[in-house]
């Protein structure tokens, strides 16, 4: 369809009949959330230059007219200041909002990288390290906490095996936070490396606060790392690694993910709970991995739930795959090609 076909079409969901969110010329994850004012407050990650380059920052932005016209840019984090980027926002009772965002607070200015394609053993692209952090605003986005607050991040394999042992930890985020009745989650993409198409491998976690939605400290809220354990979401055996998992709540937990050769992946947990086991608490979850490899649909599942376990999984219209099976405490895994 040529640019003047895509200007006749009068469809307003088309985009060429879409309005321009304001940036300073790069523009990332331009996330909306509606306020109780009627403004609709959009937080984004943004730079005169190009993705990764120095000045990356955050900015907030409203519109009171459904996205036709907007405010001036507010700085969340100013351009002259340490790299800020891939921000996701998250608004809770009382008007508060939440952004989550990168950090690099320790103003680092390279990273050791794989040679190659870095000759010299480094990697001076600094937008997916640091501290994981957050500021608030209480007027809709017209301003924002001086203070911002870090989330501590349990350690896991994948940041004790980074070529910083885990000092300096690499990670992103994509995924928008996701609120259920009693707690929010805010995804996180820890990064092993950086060498050939920028990571090397990714895991995915949740962050999980069950004061956020009530608490007005910032320094009381509490955060808990999901899954336990050494691993995050990890692609299934073939699936090549994870490259980004946002998340969404259905009648459990489903994170849906794409791995470096941009083939989609999924995950789903739909048991929440912590059963009280002789000697120790354990999480019982049971989770779906789905790849795509060698032009095949194949699905995983696993489970640390002692517990009967019925599986049901959808492609389309019809029902591709059943099981049933006693998941034995110790995690253990059936997997079956479609």
């Amino acid at each position: 369809m040529s640019v003047n076909e895509m200007g006749s079409v009068s469809d307003g969901r088309h985009i060429s009949n879409g309005w321009v969110i304001p940036s300073e010329g790069y523009c990332d994850q331009p996330y909306v959330v509606k306020m109780e004012d009627g403004a609709w407050l959009c937080i984004m990650t943004t730079a005169s230059e190009v993705e990764g380059a120095s000045g990356q920052h955050i900015v907030s932005a409203r519109s009171m007219d459904r996205g036709k016209t907007w405010s001036e840019l507010v700085d969340v984090e100013p351009i002259d200041g340490p790299e800020a980027s891939y921000a996701v926002i998250m608004k809770v009772s009382a008007g508060r909002v939440y952004v989550f965002y990168n950090h690099n607070t320790d103003n680092v200015r390279k990273v050791k990288a794989d040679n190659p394609p870095y000759t010299d053993g480094y990697c001076a692209r600094v937008d997916s390290l640091g501290h994981f952090v957050f500021k608030y605003s209480d007027d809709g986005g017209l301003s924002w906490s001086e203070q911002r607050y870090d989330i501590p991040v349990r350690e896991m394999e994948i940041d004790r095996q980074n070529a910083d042992g885990g000092r300096l930890r690499y990670f992103w985020n994509v995924g928008k936070p996701l609120i259920t009745q009693d707690a929010a989650y805010v995804s996180l993409h820890k990064v092993g490396g950086f060498g050939d198409g920028f990571f090397t491998s990714n895991e995915g976690v949740l962050l999980k606060s069950e004061n956020i939605l009530t608490e007005r400290d910032p320094q009381k809220i509490t955060w808990q790392t999901l899954p336990d354990g050494e691993r995050g979401l990890r692609a299934p055996e073939g699936g090549d690694t994870v490259s980004s998992a946002p998340i969404r709540a259905m009648v459990g937990i489903r994170g849906r993910s794409r791995n470096t050769k941009n083939m989609p992946m999924g995950a789903f947990s739909n048991i929440r709970v912590r059963p009280i086991l002789p000697g120790a608490a354990k999480m019982a979850t049971t989770s779906i991995g789905i790849t795509t490899t060698a032009g095949a649909l194949s699905a995983s599942i696993r489970s640390r739930a002692a517990m009967p376990t019925k599986i049901a999984i959808q492609f389309g219209s019809a029902a591709a795959l059943k099981l049933t099976g006693q998941m034995e405490s110790s995690s253990t895994g059936v997997s079956r090609r479609l």
